[in-house]
């Protein structure tokens, strides 16, 4: 899956935890991410997933970036992706964070793809999480990207 970023976006480095919602296909206890069909690991009710590096590509006169850890900052955009595929692939909504270091790129219809993502894989667990968590952010999601809205513990 490739991620069209906004023109003249910039690279952004996290300045907290962002909450963001990663979709996970499931087969018998399994899961898999769509698209790609990477098998996931949950260790402790969490998965982190880290690349090295983001690639990109220029296709017409917009920029994509094809490798990196792709997520929704929007959770009706990763809502839409259940709806659209649970039936076949018995696709789910998980929370996930977007750990305090990690770089990432926003585009343009709700999704986000980072270098370093942690998946829950209840929201129980993302709930224990979030108590030892410093702050959680979360982004306003209007017709533009506006800023973080961090909330501290």
């Amino acid at each position: 899956m490739c991620l069209i970023i906004e023109k003249g976006t910039n690279k952004r480095k996290a300045k907290a935890d962002i909450l963001v919602y990663k979709c996970l296909d499931e087969n018998n206890g399994s899961y898999f991410t769509p698209f790609q069909h990477f098998h996931v690991f949950f260790e402790d009710g969490k998965c982190v997933l880290k690349v090295k590096h983001f690639s990109f590509k220029k296709i017409k006169n917009e920029t994509v970036v094809e490798t990196g850890i792709h997520s929704y900052y929007n959770k009706w955009f990763a809502h839409d992706i259940v709806v659209r595929f649970h039936e076949l692939h018995g696709t789910e909504k998980h929370c996930a964070i977007i750990p305090k270091g990690a770089s990432y790129y926003i585009g343009y219809y709700g999704e986000i793809v980072s270098n370093e993502l942690i998946v829950f894989e209840t929201e129980q667990d993302y709930k224990e999480y979030v108590k030892t968590s410093e702050k959680i952010c979360t982004f306003f999601a209007g017709n533009l990207i506006k800023v973080l809205d961090c909330v501290p513990k």
